[in-house]
């Protein structure tokens, strides 16, 4: 799925949430406008989630209970519709800072 971002991002529109365990599961949800949940495995993980302003949805692996992550994508789902607005404008902030950087490197 990875070996092609542009058709991962277009097959995650269709999704209305995202559980990831991986820090480039959550980047890419956010790129195609999905809200993440983020099993954290490292501080990154957590820093990403406070840039995109969803650090709410973030839940540190070691200390993530199965009660705990039902709760949050019950919130999540609850959430989608209402931070639909802030979630565009993030995603907007996260493909200008990728633009850039891009621009960086070529």
């Amino acid at each position: 799925m990875y070996a092609n971002p542009s058709a991962t991002v277009r097959r995650l529109t269709a999704c209305k949430a995202l559980v990831g365990v991986r820090l480039h599961s959550a980047v890419l949800a956010c790129a195609a406008g999905v809200p993440p949940i983020l099993l954290g495995y490292r501080p990154k993980c957590l820093d990403f989630m406070r840039s995109m302003e969803l650090e709410r949805f973030y839940i540190d692996v070691s200390s993530a209970t199965c009660g705990e992550l039902a709760g949050e994508i019950r919130t999540l789902v609850e959430e989608v519709a209402a931070d639909r607005d802030q979630r565009d404008r993030n995603v907007l902030k996260s493909r200008e800072c990728v633009s850039r950087q891009k621009r960086f490197i070529d």
